[in-house]
């Protein structure tokens, strides 16, 4: 019996689902491209994303739940955050970028850019920009127009570009900056 104990003591603890967590996000850091930025990225032409898919079964622990993500890569290292872009399938790729403390807890989960759909007066054409300092800039491209049973009256066209700017900070986390809405008929 106390040879039974004494090869107990010997064992390693289980980890804990947390510490997968931490050593899965270190593992995914080291093995995916690092994004080099600035990162400019046309929602309307997501053509070309779409090389490096997440394992579903293991990603799932950092990104989303039992859905195959298209993952662009990872933010630089910085001292106090780990940073992934991934793309969320719909009609197009939506980018979403996820941020970690360096204990595997989340940060913050925030979709950078937004879908753009055309359909009877209405066509849009967005983007989304991550500059060097971090900084980052959406862009949204509307046409609008009154619609009749044969289309978009041209008369009525109004063109509203919005841009948001945002800041992801030395934590890890993104600010609003700034936000303008300009039309033109």
């Amino acid at each position: 019996m106390l040879l039974g104990l004494i090869g107990c003591s010997f064992l390693k603890p289980s980890q804990s689902a947390d510490d997968l967590k931490l050593g899965h996000i270190r593992s995914l850091y080291q093995k995916l491209p690092k994004i080099k930025l600035p990162f400019e990225y046309d929602v309307s032409n997501s053509n070309g994303i779409g090389q490096i898919y997440s394992n579903k079964d293991l990603d799932s622990l950092i990104f989303e739940k039992d859905i195959r993500v298209n993952i662009a890569g990872v933010i630089q290292d910085t001292a106090n955050f780990f940073g992934f872009i991934y793309f969320y399938p719909g009609d197009e790729l939506i980018p979403i970028l996820v941020t970690f403390d360096k204990t595997g807890r989340l940060i913050e989960k925030s979709q950078i850019a937004k879908e753009c759909s055309s359909g009877c007066g209405y066509d849009c054409h967005s983007t989304v920009t991550i500059s060097k300092d971090y900084r980052i800039v959406f862009t949204l491209n509307e046409i609008i127009a009154k619609c009749d049973n044969v289309g978009p009256i041209d008369s009525t066209k109004i063109y509203r570009e919005t841009i948001e700017i945002s800041q992801l900070d030395k934590l890890g986390k993104i600010k609003l900056i700034d936000k303008k809405t300009n039309k033109k008929k």
